[in-house]
């Protein structure tokens, strides 16, 4: 029988005993595969990674845009993405629009600042301050300047001031007048005017696209008032009615929101009702009624149906699926079909009822090109209404074909 080999003595009493093959001493130690190599590599790919993910916002030759401008691409729905650093807002448009300010060109790529809006005795304050060094007439009334411009920042205002200024030196007077602020205004809000010569049978039905919308925004009870109305194309318009609130409100009620479909679908009503035609006029003005119709049903519970609930996100872009069922989804489809086709049916009416109002809106407006508030009332024969410091308004609203 062999002998065993005697297993060697340790030399101290805490040294563990060592197995046969292992080498003498302490273990080897464990190393990160890479090592320091690794990490300088997972770094660098992460930063070129996320340099390639933000290079489509830091280019550097977006325009500055307002947030006013931004805000009516949003409302339009042409805003396709969008990155936020704290104020700063870059973002990309789905469609071309011309640049705004008068500057030639179109963008689709932009940058902007979010801004602390003013109600509107800050917006008269911060209108003294910008004309301050310029001379103004004794027509000049900053008031209702202020009153006609709710959602405007500090920098819309200044852009306004600036923008007045330049109109009455390019008319060679000394002081800027109350005329001179429309235009302004007209031009920040609207774009400038483009040269443009349309057949008199488009132009004859611009007119009447523009009237029906201002006769329904004058007929509503409680709507905002209609403030000018013009068929001198501006920007991709060939003509546009814009109304503003006599007040700041930041609420809606469904009746509101109601009259505001009816006015925005005004223009296809009277072009249906006059020349029984549908055109490509009314693709903003079905950007907005889609917009509004789907908030009531999808988002301010303004649909029995679909109840008081959140069927569909804020956010355009997001994917519907993601708050509602199937089920609740078509039915939210059918509510915005029934309220749009409801309202559509009482533009019709109510174009009917008072057709010598809009053939007489759109004679006006076919003679003098351009109608402001006073001179568009009396065209269509109704009323100015009395200034409602209680509007539902929260913001300047132009229609246009």
């Amino acid at each position: 029988m062999p002998t065993p080999t005697p297993v060697p003595p340790r030399d101290r009493a805490d040294t563990p005993w060592r197995s046969e093959g292992a080498p003498p001493g302490p273990p080897p130690k464990r190393r990160m595969p890479g090592g320091w190599r690794g990490l300088i590599l997972a770094a660098l790919i992460v930063y070129l990674v996320t340099n390639l993910v933000l290079s489509f916002f830091n280019e550097g030759d977006e325009p500055v845009i307002s947030y006013t401008e931004f805000s009516k691409q949003v409302a339009d729905g042409n805003v396709s993405k969008i990155y936020s650093k704290g104020d700063a807002i870059q973002g990309q448009l789905k469609a071309e629009r011309p640049l705004p300010d008068g500057d030639k060109g179109d963008y689709t790529k932009f940058v902007t600042q979010r801004p602390a809006f003013a109600d509107e005795s800050g917006r008269e304050a911060i209108l003294r301050i910008h004309t301050r060094d310029i001379p103004l007439a004794p027509d000049a009334d900053l008031e209702q300047v202020a009153r006609t411009t709710p959602g405007m920042t500090g920098a819309d205002l200044a852009n306004l001031a600036n923008e007045a200024a330049l109109l009455a030196v390019r008319r060679g007077q000394d002081r800027v007048t109350q005329a001179d602020f429309t235009d302004a205004l007209e031009k920040v809000q609207l774009g400038a005017a483009r040269s443009l010569v349309m057949p008199e049978e488009e132009r004859r039905r611009t007119a009447y696209h523009e009237s029906g919308h201002a006769l329904l925004g004058m007929l509503q009870p409680g709507a905002d008032p209609v403030r000018k109305i013009t068929i001198v194309p501006r920007g991709r318009a060939l003509g546009v009615t814009l109304s503003t609130p006599d007040a700041d409100r930041y609420a809606y009620t469904e009746d509101y929101l109601r009259g505001r479909i009816i006015g925005a679908l005004g223009g296809m009503a009277a072009e249906q009702l006059v020349f029984d035609v549908i055109t490509t006029g009314a693709e903003n003005d079905l950007e907005q009624v889609t917009n509004l119709v789907r908030g009531m049903v999808g988002r301010w519970g303004m649909s029995e149906r679909v109840g008081r609930l959140t069927a569909i996100p804020a956010d355009a872009q997001s994917p519907y699926g993601l708050l509602a069922a199937p089920a609740t989804l078509d039915v939210v489809d059918h509510e915005m079909r029934r309220i749009v086709d409801e309202c559509h049916a009482e533009a019709l009416r109510l174009l009917r009822e008072h057709r010598p109002k809009l053939d007489a809106l759109a004679r006006a407006l076919l003679a003098s090109e351009t109608l402001d508030e006073p001179a568009a009332y009396a065209a269509a024969g109704i009323p100015r209404p009395a200034r409602n410091t209680d509007s539902d308004g929260a913001g300047p609203r132009a229609a246009g074909s």
